[in-house]
């Protein structure tokens, strides 16, 4: 679809032809002269946060292993939408991997490195999305209430965290992870917090089984003790109650997914770490 904010941008800037990337759900991701341009569309998500573009600008600066380069950006104005220029980053979206295990194992190698990044200053940190956990009304037993009662655990490792790593925020080519991309997200916070939001991403996508072989890898290579605590914190930090398939994975080829699907998947993954809790995984 058209948006003529976006081409007066892109007219100003000199760039006449676009295309509109897959997947992106909350901004216009288009890529264009080369690079890739992201513009601010959700009215709703820029007044809760307005500095937005600035804070992606920001992550990308650090020099992130596997992050775009920025190149420009400018926030929001009276006329304009704000927009983000990076770099185009090589690979493509692989949600039906040859290999699972492979690809589980490089997902985890890649976050291991961002996660081993030097921690410097930040004036974005980590904070639940939701303070409130609800129980969503289309779920029942006592597994969901005993989840709803759990506090929040202690970190084992602080670091710079991309805040939003699942498969569709990441780019494969033959088999090896070429790029990270959507860092508006980015902060200080614990490990846990990245590692969780892929693990539930994984599990609703694929399997629980999935899930734990990408903390498995992950454990493996940092030696990091894990919390399952943490599982918890992912799961009330989505919009339980309206649930659904991500329309990411759709723009991406996974159209065998559905609702019913999704919620058992949640279910399942709930179930497990309350049945788990007392012996641990």
């Amino acid at each position: 679809m058209r948006d003529v904010r976006i081409e007066h941008i892109l007219n100003r800037l000199g760039t006449q032809s676009y295309l509109q990337l897959t997947g992106a759900t909350s901004s216009t991701v288009i890529e264009a002269a080369g690079d890739v341009f992201r513009f601010l569309t959700n009215e709703r998500w820029l007044k809760e946060e307005p500095d937005l573009i600035r804070h992606e600008a920001w992550a990308l600066q650090l020099g992130f292993p596997f992050a775009p380069k920025l190149l420009a950006f400018e926030e929001a104005n009276t006329e304009e939408l704000p927009w983000l220029r990076m770099t185009k980053m090589e690979g493509r979206v692989d949600l039906a991997p040859r290999d699972k295990g492979e690809w589980v194992s490089e997902l985890a190698r890649v976050l291991a490195l961002i996660h081993g990044q030097p921690l410097s200053s930040s004036a974005y940190h980590y904070r639940p999305y939701h303070a409130e956990r609800i129980v969503p009304s289309w779920v029942r037993g006592g597994a969901w209430e005993w989840a709803a009662r759990q506090s929040c655990p202690p970190s084992a490792k602080l670091a710079l965290i991309h805040r939003d790593f699942h498969p569709v925020n990441v780019l494969f080519e033959e088999g090896r992870v070429t790029g990270v991309v959507d860092w508006i997200n980015a902060c200080t916070g614990p490990v846990e917090a990245d590692l969780a939001h892929c693990r539930l991403n994984l599990a609703l996508l694929e399997s629980v089984d999935i899930a734990d072989q990408f903390l498995r890898h992950y454990v493996e290579r940092t030696g990091l003790k894990y919390d399952h605590r943490w599982d918890l914190m992912a799961v009330f930090d989505f919009e339980l109650e309206q649930l659904d398939v991500y329309p990411g994975w759709e723009a991406h080829g996974r159209t065998d997914l559905s609702k019913a699907n999704v919620r058992k998947q949640l279910e399942n993954y709930v179930l497990k770490v309350y049945e788990n809790s007392v012996s641990g995984f």
